[in-house]
């Protein structure tokens, strides 16, 4: 994933489940997050709605391509 798209990604998801983003550090197959969730249940939100970005960007990417399957 691009370093472009994941701060694009993170920020949006961390606006709509009010968390704020403190520090982050994209690795070559996972990301470090310091966040601090505003309301019971955001930091979980926002950590479901980027695994599901996650998907969708590998899907479009990949998807049907040198044999990787869809992931849902």
């Amino acid at each position: 994933m691009h370093s472009a798209y994941c701060r694009a990604t993170l920020q949006l998801q961390a606006n709509k489940y009010a968390c704020e983003i403190h520090a982050w550090c994209l690795m070559t197959n996972h990301v470090h997050l310091l966040i601090s969730p505003h309301e019971h249940g955001s930091a979980s939100s926002l950590m479901k709605g980027i695994g599901l970005r996650y998907v969708q960007y590998i899907n479009r990417t990949y998807g049907g391509k040198r044999g990787f399957p869809h992931f849902y």
